[in-house]
């Protein structure tokens, strides 16, 4: 039988997109000048303020006449002398998209966990930069992964088991390596989220791949306290824990 797949397009996924966006420019200036003080207009941090408006991120006026990575639509940079006034530091986005993705999309996808739970078929949702998610519908207890850049992936698991498998720490390394943001198990009851919190680094890359081999052998106590250990990686549960 055919699989199906979905196009979403609605104000949290594309508030999601933009952060993403705006996110890689700012880790992309960081890198490349050593700057850190950039900013974001707080009406796009807040989401329920904002109306789809055109986020601004806030650089040095040192930068003005330097060469600046690619923005995406729907964002403008403004250079400032002084520190401006009612902005939110770039670095607190990382939290904030956290926030939006737990209070917006995973009710979303506890719907489909749903079917998950009685016909084994699970489901992922993709948010890639072009400000559009996709749902994926997958087979019996498996989904596949398109090798796309994402900032968001999430999948359905059939409740109780809200953890990830060896394979789906291996995909979320691929994707926080291709400055992905968030990578999720949800099952109807619980929920376990994989989320960056800084640039990704090499340790963190070999630290999660340590990790997926633990999880292969059933170590999973072991795991987790691996996952402890990363610095630009945090996990975190929503709902019934592991034990």
């Amino acid at each position: 039988m055919k699989k199906e797949h979905y196009i979403i397009e609605n104000k949290s996924i594309k508030w999601l997109a933009i952060a993403g966006n705006i996110i890689s420019f700012c880790e992309d200036l960081m890198e490349v000048y050593g700057l850190d003080n950039f900013y974001v207009n707080e009406e796009f941090y807040e989401f329920h303020n904002w109306n789809n408006s055109e986020a601004v991120v806030y650089i040095p006026r040192t930068l003005k006449d330097k060469e600046l990575p690619h923005f995406k639509e729907e964002v403008s940079v403004s250079f400032f002398t002084t520190e401006p006034y009612s902005v939110i530091p770039w670095r607190k986005m990382y939290e904030r998209v956290l926030e939006i993705f737990v209070n917006n999309i995973i009710p979303l996808l506890k719907n489909k966990a749903k079917i998950t739970n009685t016909e084994h078929i699970e489901f992922m949702l993709l948010i890639a930069p072009k400000k559009v998610g996709v749902l994926l519908e997958g087979e019996i207890d498996k989904v596949r992964i398109p090798f796309v850049k994402t900032y968001i992936m999430a999948h359905t698991h059939p409740s109780p088991h809200c953890f990830f498998s060896h394979k789906d720490v291996i995909s979320s390394l691929d994707i926080f390596s291709n400055r992905g943001l968030i990578s999720a198990v949800i099952t109807t009851s619980c929920s376990a989220i994989m989320y960056r919190v800084d640039d990704f680094t090499i340790d963190d890359y070999e630290r999660l791949i340590i990790i997926s081999d633990l999880i292969k052998k059933g170590r999973t106590k072991d795991a987790l306290l691996e996952f402890n250990r990363l610095s630009s990686v945090k996990l975190t549960f929503l709902g019934a824990k592991i034990i």
